[in-house]
């Protein structure tokens, strides 16, 4: 009896959302567990209140379209039913945070806990990773390292493993969020900056490492764009200018895969030791298949099918079943047409006008982010992409504006 009482006095909504800051570290295959969970928590405590109708639809839209997609475009149904499960967060996290949850309490306690807890997840993930690495000996390493050891094998690391672009993402959202704990002012709380400091330098260090190019260009993009429409003194925006010219400089000047970028003769044929090769193949067969079909798209699971087709009429055999669109804009025109690429701008609009609202400075360099990344990336075909960032989009925006200001016993797990 006493053990009910305990477990009726038990908030498992707070438990279940900061289930999420662990999201680096969990297995793959348990990753989507972490909604299930949240979802059936939040049907416990649902008591019936106002229906937030214009947020779930603004937020679950896109998924909405998909379903409708489904029914009209079935040329690939096992590869639609795919998109779909994969996809479900779309639908699942509007529902909990706009129909569930609307009425529960998100404090700054809450917020702080789920940064520090996320940061120090993704620093332990880095570390394990770093570790399989130096510890492998068999993965040939070619002596003209166009293949990166540690890109090679992050995908085999047992349970955690994953393409280094969803690593790199990791890692780039706990520098954001170190952003914004680094901004709280307490004199005790300093006594942590050192762990902070710490957990900067690896995730900084396994970014660099892991050299995944857009999500880097996007994270230095996000503080700049941030920092410029902060700054007022147009002496200090040269200056910041500068710093941002310097630091791109450096990067494409000493690191071999964004120096890439700008060498001209990785981009004259389809060739395995420049992935950007790859990549202007991809797009030059997604915008002919946007211009053949901008109108309705080809339907959520007939694209990668399209794709494939393409690739084969310009003798790019290697790349079938391989290389998505790597942009999640055309990803979702290609998909939807025209419609689905307005709904899903419209959402990211709809949620960056929030943030701006509620002055939410951590939301909106979340969404800088995000949508500089959707530039290059399609984060939202695994469910590491698309579980974290509708998560992120939705459980961030229930934090309005306080002073950034957070007692000693609020830093501490409990």
């Amino acid at each position: 009896m006493k053990l009910i009482n305990n477990l009726k006095n038990v908030d498992f909504i707070y438990w279940s959302l900061l289930v999420f800051c662990l999201f680096p570290i969990l297995p793959n295959r348990i990753k989507g567990l972490s909604v299930i969970f949240l979802l059936l928590f939040s049907l416990f405590k649902f008591k019936r209140q106002p229906f937030l109708w214009k947020d779930f639809f603004v937020n679950s839209s896109i998924y909405l379209l998909f379903c409708i997609s489904f029914l009209f475009f079935n040329e690939k149904v096992g590869e639609s039913k795919q998109v779909l499960e994969t996809t479900l967060s779309i639908l699942i996290i509007p529902i909990i945070f706009t129909i569930l949850l609307p009425s529960y309490k998100f404090n700054n306690k809450l917020k702080f806990i789920f940064l520090k807890g996320f940061v120090v997840s993704t620093s332990i993930f880095a570390i394990v990773i770093i570790f399989y690495v130096l510890l492998d000996s068999d993965t040939y390493y070619y002596s003209n390292w166009y293949i990166n050891k540690v890109r090679t094998l992050i995908e085999k690391v047992p349970y955690i493993g994953l393409h280094p672009i969803y690593a790199s993402v990791f890692s780039a959202i706990s520098i954001l969020f170190l952003f914004q704990i680094m901004k709280i002012k307490n004199i005790k709380f300093r006594r942590q900056n050192l762990l902070f400091i710490l957990c900067f330098i690896i995730n900084a260090f396994f970014l660099i490492l892991l050299s995944s190019r857009g999500v880097i260009i996007a994270l230095l993009l996000s503080f700049f764009i941030y920092t410029f429409l902060k700054i007022k003194r147009s002496r200090h925006k040269i200056y910041l200018i500068i710093l941002f010219s310097v630091i791109m400089s450096l990067l494409f000047q000493y690191n071999r895969r964004m120096k890439e970028l700008i060498n001209f003769q990785t981009y004259a044929r389809v060739d395995s030791n420049f992935s950007n090769s790859y990549r202007v193949q991809t797009y030059k067969c997604g915008y002919k298949l946007l211009h053949n079909n901008i109108i309705t798209g080809y339907g959520v699971g007939n694209v990668q099918l399209k794709l494939n087709e393409c690739y084969l009429e310009n003798n790019a055999k290697q790349m079938v079943g391989k290389y998505n669109t790597h942009n999640q804009y055309l990803d979702i025109t290609l998909k939807t047409g025209v419609l689905g690429l307005f709904l899903f701008l419209f959402f990211l609009i709809w949620n960056i006008r929030d943030a701006i609202k509620s002055k939410n400075n951590l939301l909106i360099l979340i969404i800088i982010f995000y949508s500089i990344v959707f530039l290059t990336e399609n984060i939202l075909l695994r469910q590491s992409g698309v579980i974290l960032f509708y998560f992120l989009i939705l459980f961030l925006n229930k934090f309005i504006y306080v002073p950034e200001k957070i007692s000693d016993d609020q830093t501490r797990f409990k």
